[in-house]
């Protein structure tokens, strides 16, 4: 399979801006981990861009079967963008979902046909909004973390007691997200946002417990759980900063593979069009298992996911869109690793 694996971050895509140090080291992993699984397999060979400012990754150096293209302008990025779908057979998408960047190019390659090795538009349009993915969830009788409107404060049940969580309704992971202890303190920043500001700021209450995210595989028809890991999640100035994910690092007493895999179900019956490679941030209370986010698309946790697993990742995903019956939980490695970025 000719398969064009294509990371924004690192793409060129922001030739012409500075390139975020942390995002594009985020990237290099997230990239670099997929390239390698691919390298296991006769069956990919891999096309890809990359900005002219990065080093040259090691996993796709002296093998002929893969071909780089740097450049160094958002015009150049752009042309080999357009051939490296022309010459694709399938693509492989890793991008935010802010502003549609991921909607957007998901599009751009169903208009060449290709196949994609990712979630359907309406689904990641879906998950994509913070508020319409709490509707949608909220719709099934899942449990998610109530999600406002910074401009709909007026329906917020403000309690004295409860922190709060602001963040971009199109963000991903914990960019730009702020934690307030009092409803003094948030009213505060409520009031320096602008009307057009707030309408793209939500606002959902703090949730004690363990911070956990679902690494998932899914097909037309099932879901398989691949690990469920712990996030370690840091508070400096009010601004909550992602540090390091614990791959397969939930004990099975905290949360079963069991649980995952209802959860993941019943996410699945909720939003159609999820496919391939998915995350699913929640916090483990006592009592259950709240839904914060979906992300549809590789995550971070995928950089050392093969490490858990007795199977190569990337063999997974070509047998789903191969139509091959994946069990829904099959044996992992009784180990866990801490991925720190």
């Amino acid at each position: 399979m000719k398969l064009f694996v294509y990371e924004y971050i690192t793409s060129g895509a922001l030739a012409e801006q500075s390139l975020p140090k942390s995002l594009a080291h985020e990237g290099d992993e997230m990239l670099s981990a997929i390239i390698r699984d691919c390298n296991e397999s006769p069956s990919f060979s891999i096309s890809m861009i990359r900005d002219i400012r990065l080093a040259e990754l090691d996993v796709i150096n002296n093998n002929n079967r893969h071909h780089c293209h740097f450049v160094s302008t958002v015009d150049e990025h752009q042309a080999r963008w357009q051939q490296c779908l022309d010459e694709a057979e399938a693509v492989l998408i890793i991008a935010p979902e802010t502003d549609g960047i991921l909607s957007n190019l998901h599009r751009q390659a169903l208009v060449k046909n290709k196949v994609i090795l990712g979630c359907h538009v309406p689904a990641i349009e879906t998950t994509s909004n913070k508020l319409t993915c709490y509707q949608q969830l909220k719709k099934h009788d899942i449990a998610v973390a109530d999600t406002y409107l910074a401009s709909d404060v007026t329906n917020i049940q403000f309690t004295s007691d409860t922190p709060y969580l602001a963040k971009p309704i199109d963000g991903a992971g914990c960019l730009d997200t702020y934690l307030f202890d009092t409803v003094k303190e948030l009213d505060r920043y409520l009031l320096a946002l602008s009307d057009i500001e707030q309408e793209q700021i939500i606002i959902q209450p703090y949730i004690n417990g363990i911070s956990a995210s679902l690494s998932l595989l899914f097909s037309d028809i099932d879901v398989t759980v691949l690990s469920i890991n712990e996030q370690q999640i840091e508070l400096e100035n009010n601004k909550l900063t992602f540090i390091a994910c614990h791959v397969n690092g939930i004990i099975e007493a905290t949360f079963s593979y069991a649980q995952a895999y209802k959860l993941a179900r019943q996410v699945q019956d909720a939003i159609p069009g999820l496919w391939g490679l998915i995350g699913i941030d929640f916090i483990i209370t006592e009592n259950s298992a709240v839904i914060v986010d979906i992300n549809p698309r590789v995550t971070t946790a995928y950089i050392d996911l093969k490490s858990t697993l007795q199977t190569n990742p990337m063999d997974l995903l070509l047998q789903i869109y191969e139509d091959v019956q994946i069990a829904s939980s099959f044996p992992i490695k009784k180990q866990m690793i801490c991925l720190t970025l």
